[in-house]
């Protein structure tokens, strides 16, 4: 979970990789509308709609990250983030 208030604490959620060479990552909202979506190695949400002015509300998020390696393996990471402000 992660706490998206300007507080300066818990306001970004980041997943951490190593050895990685590509990296897709969608966070959709619990109709599967995409809110996030990113192909960056180090992708960060700060809890907006599709990085624009607008947050999205309280909730549970879920994830699905497609994650390339530098020794050629592959893996897809799924998961739930809550979001609390």
């Amino acid at each position: 979970s992660f706490t998206p208030d300007d507080n300066g604490i818990n306001d970004v959620w980041f997943p951490v990789f190593t050895n990685v060479r590509a990296v897709r990552t969608v966070i959709v909202n619990r109709w599967g509308e995409v809110v996030f979506e990113s192909e960056d190695l180090e992708p960060k949400w700060m809890g907006n709609w599709l990085g624009g002015d607008y947050y999205v509300p309280d909730g549970v998020y879920t994830y699905r990250i497609e994650a390339n390696f530098v020794d050629v393996s592959a893996k897809v990471f799924q998961g739930h983030i809550t979001l609390l402000r």
